[in-house]
């Protein structure tokens, strides 16, 4: 099986950021780096994974899939990043309730109209949403850092500043 590694997001005055590596790995070995592991879901939101980039893919199809059968038989110009999210977390939890379960913890970030979105998913459809989310080793690693800058300040230049220190440290 294919994994990604971690994956860690915060939101900032600025908007919302996610920052991921970009190796993909067969168990131990490192396999295939630069694989691109953010996927834009419509015009205002994102989504990334740790995992099983397999389920990953089909997920991400899936919910593709969904926002053009919205547009097209619907009628719906654009779903909202909590719409889109809140489909995703339904087909992850359907699949664990059909003992296919996605095997893949997704961070989903998204931005419209000047509000900013931020929630996550693990692989048996257990959501939340927070002001900073990471998977993986940076959930032990990165969230603390990430949690420290957001007691202090929120100003716009350290939220990318702080997510670049974080995947470095």
């Amino acid at each position: 099986m294919a994994s990604g590694g971690s994956v860690i997001a915060i939101k900032y005055n600025g908007g919302v950021l996610m920052a991921a590596d970009t190796l993909l790995s067969y168990g131990s070995l490192a396999k295939w780096p630069n694989i691109p592991r953010i996927k834009l879901l419509g015009s205002h939101s994102a989504v990334c994974a740790t995992g099983s980039y397999a389920d990953f893919q089909m997920m991400t199809k899936q919910v593709e899939d969904n926002i053009e059968r919205q547009r097209m038989y619907h009628n719906v110009d654009e779903l909202s990043p909590s719409e889109v999210f809140s489909y995703l977390h339904r087909s992850i939890y359907q699949k664990r309730c059909d003992f296919e379960p996605c095997l893949c913890q997704m961070v989903f970030i998204g931005f419209r109209d000047s509000e900013t979105f931020l929630a996550g998913v693990d692989d048996v459809g257990t959501r939340w949403e927070d002001d900073c989310v990471a998977t993986g080793y940076g959930a032990y690693i990165a969230l603390p850092l990430l949690r420290q800058a957001l007691e202090k300040t929120r100003v716009a230049c350290r939220g990318p500043k702080r997510c670049r220190s974080s995947l470095t440290a």
